[in-house]
């Protein structure tokens, strides 16, 4: 990851996101898949898959608002957000 001046390698930020996900440890986890985002973006692509890990992790934090902004970011970029983690959010 340091060796990439350009910044076109998104995809091992958001692989280790999700480790960090994967141990709830959110706000690593936040930093990371973020800086997917960033550099993703950076280089005009749009992977649903970091996306809706941005919508989960607000979620892990219990930043309710944060997450629900990030859902419907989901669905303004044209994806959808797993139906169940919707459904267990509307539920709170």
């Amino acid at each position: 990851m340091e060796k990439d001046k350009e910044g076109k390698l998104w995809e091992p930020f958001w692989m280790l996101g999700r480790e960090y996900m994967r141990r709830a440890e959110w706000s690593t986890a936040y930093e990371y898949v973020d800086s997917a985002r960033t550099k993703m973006e950076k280089n005009n692509l749009h992977d649903p898959r970091v996306y809706k890990d941005l919508a989960i992790i607000p979620y892990g934090l219990d930043q309710y608002h944060s997450a629900w902004k990030e859902i419907k970011n989901v669905e303004t970029l044209g994806f959808n957000c797993d139906a169940g983690f919707v459904k267990k959010y509307g539920k709170r």
